[in-house]
């Protein structure tokens, strides 16, 4: 080649990664690394109650080895309720 600017673009495709299947008990950090999750739970905690979910967004630390029930422990169980169903529905791979 001579001398010059030039510059490639090459595009990699993310492969699709299975989702281990989430719960209260998962992770926080699975479930901010997981934008369907997070949104999910966000969505729920939400429909209940909108103060309740401005907090949570605004307060959890998402450590690593902290699971998602931490933040919520005084959380009513329709919250709760509200945020396991459609974690359990997600689909098992990402998209």
């Amino acid at each position: 080649m001579g001398s010059g600017t030039y510059s490639w673009v090459e595009r990699h495709p993310r492969p699709s990664s299975p989702r281990s299947p989430l719960a209260l008990g998962s992770g926080l950090d699975t479930v901010i690394d997981d934008r369907a999750a997070y949104q999910a739970v966000l969505d729920a905690i939400r429909g209940i109650d909108e103060v309740r979910a401005e907090a949570f967004r605004r307060t959890t630390r998402w450590w690593r080895g902290r699971e998602l029930r931490e933040p919520l422990d005084k959380a009513p169980l329709p919250v709760l309720t509200a945020v396991e169903k459609p974690l359990g529905d997600l689909p098992t791979r990402d998209r």
